[in-house]
């Protein structure tokens, strides 16, 4: 029969060995938390065919979401896809959620021929929606929402027509400068993005 002396075992533990496992169990611990992550969780109702477009958000990951534009109709359509012609709502039990803070952004607010896309009879585009994740921070184009554990929130999109000095009064003029064809004068709306924070 095999005596094992558990004094001497503890004897032989040197601070060194100590050292060694409690910086193990801080690793642990630390990858732990690192596992957490927003995820998706499902999608609201598609909203159908909108001014001969199927619009669809999807979600990309860490990288945040893209919007699937479908031109169903006869005709060329365009739209916005400035990153200023995203309009975020980030909402909670049917509350709109409070941001932690806001993002100032440095960027033009002049339009650019590369702020529209033109979409041929049957072509679908895809347009990225500038969202970040960090941790349990939302980062939309103008807020940061901080989320709660295992809390599920919607994330709503609207791509709306003008932006900055892009307005109604100076939209026609811009268009035919920049030949922009059959443009969509109009805001579209699509399905929410159910998340949360795990």
């Amino acid at each position: 029969m095999v005596r094992i002396n558990i004094r001497n075992i503890f004897e032989r533990i040197t601070t060194r060995d100590l050292t060694a496992v409690f910086l193990l169990l801080i690793l642990l611990l630390f990858l732990q938390g690192c596992s957490s992550s927003v995820r998706l969780v499902g999608y609201g109702e598609c909203l159908g065919i909108q001014h001969g477009l199927k619009v669809e958000l999807i979600n990309n990951g860490q990288n945040g979401a893209l919007i699937q534009v479908l031109n169903t109709s006869s005709e060329i359509i365009s739209i916005n896809q400035s990153i200023l012609s995203k309009q975020i709502y980030v909402s909670c039990n049917g509350n709109s959620v409070e941001p932690k803070g806001h993002i100032h952004l440095k960027t033009a607010i002049s339009p650019r021929p590369d702020d529209f896309v033109i979409i041929a009879p049957g072509q679908t585009r895809t347009i990225i929606v500038p969202i970040s994740i960090a941790g349990n921070e939302y980062r939309t184009i103008h807020n940061i929402y901080e989320l709660e554990k295992n809390v599920l929130y919607d994330v709503d999109v609207t791509l709306i027509p003008y932006f900055g000095t892009f307005t109604e009064k100076t939209a026609n003029e811009t268009l035919s400068k920049f030949k922009i064809p059959n443009y969509l004068h109009k805001p579209l709306m699509m399905n929410s993005m159910q998340i949360c924070y795990k």
